[in-house]
């Protein structure tokens, strides 16, 4: 699915945050709904009904109920509020069918209406509206959530970390998600929206209100409370790993989602030259670990509708033929790529902006996807192909310096699963922190030749 549920959900909630008819939002059953204390009408609604999968995409079906509370005294009261929720209903059927949504879902276009009067904790009445939706399935690799693989990838995380704490070098760490809540609350219990970082504009490349980046981990904390966050993150990680029955409670917004890698390298153009001025650096390490590849991007688009006087701004797919200007460089890339190069014109674009800065990728693999991998830079023959996959079935690591990064390194999950301490004494000098750093790697079947391109890289 290219949207999740929680995600159309909040879909949802935006619609009823901004319609200025609409006081409250609730997901669920109506009279769940209309039995809390203090709700304020006018209502909306959401209960889901039952749908279907199909090989195009997940039908979900839902019952919208706009409802507001009447007098019983005054019964001719329920014809105004008819008319006003009905024109409530009328109006989330025209935003269902703003380009925005388009992209992502499809709409049956009749919906079946139906006035009501319930009589419980509130006295109402309104209207119920069935919609049927067909959200899109673009059936990537990279929206699904690899628990297992994210399990190792936090390993080789805490890897780097702990070789960084030890030399003192200067880290932040983030994380990149799309689950992170979009509607926070205030202690009235009123929503917030989260608003964009940037002013939409015409021709902009999307970074959508549903991205986050989490600086999980930094190197301005003392070892004790950097312990103790790192062991937090290890609980998530083996809660999202199948290989042990572990029943820790994931936080809200903390789940696996999709991989919004293309988004993160654009929040890198402000992030690095931040962390490069504060920590007073010339040169930066800037390691990017992923479990999948980044999901294809969108720009904002302008389009006149002929029901609508003024143009409406919403998002599409880019087109072939497009080019993506860097506004402060003046330098050009071309987007008539492939949608998993397109994170490598990015790269490109932070190369060029930032010759200072080295970008390490490292993508953690399962076996069954490493072959598919090689060839997205090699090709299914040739000698570059056949000594990458050669290098892969010998070592279980490959480096790959034909992508956007200076190099990319794929690992093995399975090497990487290998239990291998990284433990020096307090006392320990730099040698002996990379002797044993450079240990810890090699037993996880990292050869001599990725591990010296490695630290050749970082030193």
């Amino acid at each position: 699915m290219e949207k999740t549920l929680n995600q159309l959900m909040k879909e949802f909630e935006i619609i009823a945050t901004e319609h200025r008819q609409i006081n409250s939002f609730f997901q669920g059953d109506y009279l769940d709904a209309v039995s809390r204390d203090a709700v304020d009408y006018p209502l909306m609604v959401v209960t889901l009904q039952p749908g279907q999968i199909s090989d195009f995409g997940v039908q979900v079906n839902a019952i919208i109920s706009i409802a507001d509370k009447y007098n019983i005294q005054e019964y001719r009261q329920i014809n105004e509020i008819h008319s006003d929720c009905l024109s409530i209903c009328k109006d989330i059927h025209v935003i269902l069918k703003q380009w925005r949504f388009e992209d992502f879902l499809d709409v049956e276009g009749t919906m079946a209406t139906t006035p009501f009067i319930n009589r419980s904790h509130d006295v109402t009445a309104g209207w119920t509206m069935n919609i049927a939706m067909n959200v899109f399935d673009a059936e990537d690799w990279c929206q699904i959530p690899m628990g297992n693989v994210m399990y190792d990838t936090v390993k080789q995380l805490f890897n780097l970390v702990w070789f960084c704490k030890k030399v003192s070098i200067p880290f932040e760490v983030y994380a990149f998600t799309n689950d992170y809540p979009l509607v926070s609350y205030d202690e009235s219990g009123k929503s917030n929206l989260r608003e964009l970082a940037y002013q939409k504009k015409d021709g902009l490349i999307q970074v959508g209100e549903w991205f986050s980046l989490l600086n999980l981990l930094t190197s301005k904390t003392n070892g004790n409370t950097l312990e103790k966050q790192m062991k937090n993150i290890w609980r998530l990680a083996c809660s999202f790993c199948t290989r042990y029955s572990v029943r820790y409670n994931i936080p809200h917004g903390l789940s696996l989602s999709g991989t919004p890698l293309n988004e993160s390298l654009i929040a890198l153009h402000q992030i690095l030259p931040k962390f490069q001025k504060e920590n007073k650096l010339q040169k930066v390490q800037c390691v990017i670990l992923t479990d999948g590849e980044s999901c294809m991007i969108k720009y904002h688009r302008e389009v006149k509708r002929h029901w609508e006087e003024n143009p409406f701004l919403g998002t599409s797919h880019i087109p072939n033929g497009a080019f993506l200007r860097d506004r402060k460089t003046g330098n050009t890339y071309s987007l008539d790529v492939e949608w998993h190069e397109m994170t490598d014109v990015f790269l490109r674009d932070l190369r060029d902006k930032f010759p200072d800065i080295n970008f390490i990728g490292i993508r953690v693999l399962e076996s069954r996807d490493a072959g598919n991998f090689i060839r997205r830079y090699y090709g299914w023959y040739g000698d570059g192909y056949e000594k990458t996959m050669s290098a892969w079935k010998k070592e279980k690591a490959f480096s790959i310096k034909k992508s956007g990064y200076h190099t990319y390194f794929g690992l093995s999950a399975s090497a990487l699963s290998q239990d291998t301490e990284f433990e020096v004494s307090e006392d320990a000098s730099k040698a002996q922190i990379k002797n044993a750093f450079m240990k810890s790697l090699k037993s996880k079947k990292m050869n001599k030749r990725i591990l010296g391109e490695f630290i050749e890289l970082v030193a």
